[in-house]
């Protein structure tokens, strides 16, 4: 009965959660137990923005290990709320962990729609002033939790859909969410967008492997230049903007 597998899953989430909880990961960059795929995404969008941000000690991430401990109790529940009895199809809401190129990931995607035991779509929400766009940042988020479910043991297959949920308020995404239960496919509903990608292992490793690479200390922050870094906070002390400055 493949709810036995999820039940395997969800206990080996467990277990990393304790291990990180109890200081077994501890030596990140900046010091990190573990990092998420919003963390990653933020990563994507500037990395030395993102650098800059940890220095000023201005920038909010996993800061003790023991944070991880809160998401037990979570991982616990969704194994209760496993069904006794077969069913092909399923919802299920719950953290995940799992090491990713020796990396702990933690994070927990709005659903993991299941059919007959494979993972049919992983969704993520995401409040924003375009939600018809979707940016490197998103496709960084969505590739992270597509490489993390199946690092937890989740079975993905190709036919997996990563879905990004985008709408200007809560009550819109809430409505665009709501569609998803009877068919996922790209779609605008009026001010709010269903982005799908498809699962792709190879392209998912190639895009995250330098984003793990910086959290395990093996290369320096990269800055990203683009018309964004006129309004960065940290514009005055990034090496770009500074090299540029210095060329004029």
């Amino acid at each position: 009965m493949w709810v036995r597998e999820l039940e395997t899953i969800l206990e080996a989430t467990r277990q990393l959660l304790e291990a990180i909880a109890q200081g077994e990961y501890c030596c990140l960059h900046h010091g990190l137990p573990y990092v998420t795929p919003g963390l990653l995404a933020n990563q994507a969008f500037c990395e030395m923005r993102l650098e800059l941000g940890f220095l000023s000690g201005e920038v909010e991430a996993p800061r003790k290990p023991s944070d991880a401990r809160v998401l037990v109790e979570a991982v616990l529940q969704a194994r209760r709320l496993l069904p006794r009895k077969l069913v092909e199809r399923l919802a299920l809401s719950t953290p995940v962990a799992a090491l990713l190129q020796n990396v702990p990931v933690i994070g927990r995607p709005h659903a993991i729609l299941l059919a007959h035991g494979r993972v049919e779509a992983i969704v993520i929400g995401k409040i924003t002033s375009r939600p018809s766009r979707l940016y490197h940042s998103d496709r960084v988020k969505l590739y992270a939790y597509a490489q993390l479910l199946e690092a937890a043991g989740f079975r993905l297959t190709p036919g997996t859909k990563l879905v990004l949920a985008a709408a200007h308020s809560p009550r819109e995404l809430a409505e665009a969410l709501k569609v998803l239960e009877n068919e996922i496919k790209p779609a605008s509903l009026g001010n709010s967008y269903i982005h799908v990608l498809a699962h792709d292992p190879a392209a998912e490793e190639e895009l995250l492997a330098p984003l793990l690479a910086y959290w395990r200390g093996e290369k320096p922050a990269q800055p990203r230049p683009g018309p964004w870094c006129s309004t960065c906070p940290y514009r005055s002390k990034c090496p770009a903007n500074m090299a540029h400055q210095a060329l004029r």
